[in-house]
């Protein structure tokens, strides 16, 4: 069970790719936005096609996903602190207040969405029916940082939509 970690940058998902095309496993790291999630997936659904179609076995394959959380609050919540900083109105600065800690959650919670919707339909059941299994694995480096008292983070970041969420030492 050993896996290649592999960055998902415009480099290295054509190399997740060719990899995975090869029979090597591979951890996808550094996933932060929706839309490259989505060229991650379509990379792995593409490898997996490739060798159905030249008769290799997609069973034993395994990719992981690593979706990463906090570190999108991380940014968000900078520049959200720089509006709050600047604003003046009570009502607006309970606004920009309400929104921070909460990016990362609801990134997670569209990136799921489009894991949900990539692998159902009539593409992936051709590749299920061969033994292909997605894994997606959503990273969070410090749970402290989704703004909520310890353990809460982990109930409120999976109970919506079922996250697998993982904790980084």
């Amino acid at each position: 069970n050993v896996f290649v970690k592999v960055p998902a940058t415009d480099e290295g998902i054509p190399a997740i790719e060719e990899l995975l095309y090869r029979g090597i496993n591979v951890n996808i790291t550094l996933i932060f936005a929706v839309e490259v999630h989505k060229r991650v997936m379509e990379a792995y659904l593409h490898a997996l096609e490739r060798r159905v179609e030249e008769g290799k076995d997609v069973s034993r394959l395994a990719s992981v996903a690593s979706f990463f959380v906090s570190r999108v609050d991380t940014k968000a919540d900078k520049m959200l602190q720089a509006l709050l900083d600047k604003e003046q109105d009570p009502e607006r600065k309970a606004l920009i207040k309400g929104l921070m800690g909460t990016t990362a959650i609801n990134n997670s919670k569209l990136a799921y969405q489009e894991f949900l919707n990539t692998f159902k339909g009539e593409r992936w059941e051709r590749l299920s029916r061969v033994g292909a299994d997605p894994r997606v694995e959503f990273v969070d480096a410090s749970m402290s940082r989704l703004g909520a008292p310890q353990g809460e983070g982990r109930a409120r970041a999976a109970s919506p939509v079922g996250l697998h969420l993982h904790q980084e030492p």
